[in-house]
C-alpha cells in the first residue's frame, strides 16, 4: 500500500501507520493522516526519524546537489566500523574491518580518515537509495 506522505510503496496491504513516516495510511479506518509532509520537502520525509546532527547535515547535501559531502564526523572516525555497523552500512563495515584484520591493525589509520571525512556522504547515500555505497 503507497503511502500519502512519503511515498513508500513497501508496506503491507493491511497495515494502518507507514512502516517509514509513521502516516497513518489511507485504506485504514480512519482515513486521516497524522502528518503529512509538504511536497515541496521530500528530504525532511526520508529523515524525520534522524537526530537533529543528521537532519542538518542530510538538508545540507540534499540542496547542494552532490557538492556539500558533509563535514567532520568524530564519531565515525574514532568507532569507523562499529559506527558503521549501527547506521546500516554492513558492506563498509565488514570490508573495514577485515581489511584491519588483514593487515594486524595498519589500515586502521586509513579508514580513521576515511570514515571522519566520508561517513556522513556514506550515511546519506545508504538512507536515500536504500543501497550500500561503496567509499
Amino acid at each position: 500500500m503507497e503511502c500519502k506522505g512519503c511515498g513508500s510503496t513497501e508496506n503491507k496491504p493491511d497495515a494502518v501507520k507507514c512502516i517509514y513516516c509513521g502516516n497513518q495510511l489511507a485504506g485504514s479506518s480512519s482515513g486521516t493522516f497524522d502528518k503529512v509532509m509538504p511536497e515541496d520537502k521530500p528530504i525532511e520525509r526520508v529523515f524525520s526519524h534522524l537526530p537533529a546532527y543528521y537532519q542538518e547535515e542530510f538538508r545540507k547535501m540534499e540542496e547542494s546537489k552532490g557538492s556539500y559531502k558533509g563535514k567532520w564526523n568524530w564519531m565515525a572516525c574514532i568507532f569507523n566500523w562499529i559506527w558503521a555497523f549501527t547506521k546500516g552500512l554492513w558492506l563498509v563495515a565488514v570490508i573495514c574491518l577485515i581489511s584491519i584484520i588483514l593487515t594486524k591493525g595498519i589500515l586502521s589509520i586509513v579508514w580513521l580518515f576515511i570514515f571522519g571525512f566520508r561517513g556522513n556522504n556514506q550515511y546519506y547515500t545508504s538512507l536515500k537509495t536504500g543501497k550500500q555505497p561503496w567509499i
